[in-house]
């Protein structure tokens, strides 16, 4: 939701299973054990393919999906984006793909060239969850990434919580200084 105009202005894909018996199971649930069994890439190259469909249908959508650390070194991926999409640029221009800052983090060097591939293709790149980890500031400055999603650990019962509200705000102001939204 945008905060100036209090309207849905980005929606983010969220992956879920259906049970044989319709109960949905959330990806916290299945994606660690997807990628012990090595099937992460093959999960999100499917939900970029249905979350293309979806931009195809809606014109006006704008998306964002979340990859998974192990899709920041899959060359397939990237294929896969550029196949789907045709390279349409007003397709591209409404995704924003988001890794998180711990994948990030585990290999910078393929981080730094999964997001300059990306941005080659006209997606934007979130950082997701940032300040959940070991993180520092300089995360910002070394990935080129256009937006900073803050972990929902600071921004769960935000107007209650000092603490919380002081953290918040340092991110934003940093985030603001690096040019992010």
């Amino acid at each position: 939701v945008n905060a100036k105009t209090g309207r849905a202005d980005i929606y983010e894909c969220l992956l879920r299973m259906e049970k044989p018996d319709g109960r949905l199971i959330s990806a916290g649930e299945f994606i660690p054990v997807a990628e012990q069994l090595g099937l992460s890439r093959l999960i999100d190259r499917r939900t970029l393919e249905l979350s293309v469909l979806l931009l195809k249908k809606h014109p006006n959508l704008k998306l964002s999906l979340n990859v998974s650390g192990l899709t920041c070194s899959d060359h397939e991926w990237l294929v896969t984006l550029q196949r789907v999409t045709g390279s349409r640029r007003d397709l591209l221009s409404r995704m924003i793909i988001e890794i998180t800052e711990t994948a990030a983090i585990r290999d910078m060097r393929d981080a730094q060239r999964f997001i300059n591939a990306l941005h080659d293709t006209g997606c934007k790149v979130c950082l997701d969850d940032f300040g959940a980890g070991f993180s520092t500031f300089a995360y910002i400055k070394q990935l080129p990434v256009d937006v900073i999603k803050i972990d929902g650990l600071f921004v769960r019962n935000l107007a209650r919580e000092r603490d919380n509200q002081v953290f918040v705000r340092a991110m934003l102001d940093i985030a603001r200084g690096f040019g992010k939204q």
